[in-house]
């Protein structure tokens, strides 16, 4: 697959996904497509957390897109990548938390 990341995080899964159903992939075969074609600093900080689907890496790559990118005057909140990284570890920690008491409790 050609489709590589030249935009938004956000328009790449669009394009991605419109893609991706006329193939037959496995869900491993599908991410590692997803990943590849990602702009190369974010694939590198999604691959740090080894995501098991699409939708996983997705939310990963668009809250790094999200708080790498200025979209104002307004400064983000992150001054360098070390802290960008503990921020989604944090919170990938808490979701992996929520959703295994969820499970549990199901």
């Amino acid at each position: 697959m050609q489709l590589r990341q030249t935009y938004t995080v956000q328009k790449y899964r669009e394009d991605f996904d419109a893609l991706i159903t006329r193939l037959q992939l496995s869900e491993e075969d599908t991410l590692n497509c997803f990943l590849g074609g990602l702009k190369k600093h974010i694939q590198m900080m999604v691959r740090m957390f080894q995501p098991d689907s699409v939708g996983r890496a997705f939310t990963l790559a668009k809250i790094y897109e999200t708080a790498t990118t200025s979209q104002s005057s307004v400064a983000t909140p992150f001054t360098s990548k070390i802290e960008i990284f503990f921020f989604l570890r944090c919170f990938f920690t808490v979701n992996r938390v929520m959703w295994t008491t969820q499970t549990i409790a199901n």
